[in-house]
């Protein structure tokens, strides 16, 4: 397997997956006591919810060897025109 500092792009703009691995890290292991600040729980547990939904959707599908969602469906534009319908 090729390592990414020896890829190409990473000559034209090098990017540091180590501490971004790094970061992920901390970011997860870490934990804060205390009154949520951006969010609140609800948001919090829907978020997670549909995050799992989508997964699994998608794991279904490529073990079918497709993808459950294509260009359309994931393009920032469209998924709001879409909610904007909905409404």
């Amino acid at each position: 397997m090729q390592e990414y500092s020896d890829i190409k792009i990473n000559s034209i703009y090098h990017f540091d997956i180590d501490k971004l691995m790094r970061d992920i890290d901390t970011d997860l292991s870490s934990h804060y006591e205390g009154q949520l600040i951006h969010f609140d729980m609800d948001t919090v547990r829907c978020f997670v919810q549909r995050s799992c939904e989508l997964c699994i959707s998608e794991l279904s599908a490529m073990a079918q060897g497709r993808h459950a969602y294509d260009r359309y469906d994931m393009a920032i534009e469209n998924r709001y025109q879409k909610r904007e319908n909905e409404k």
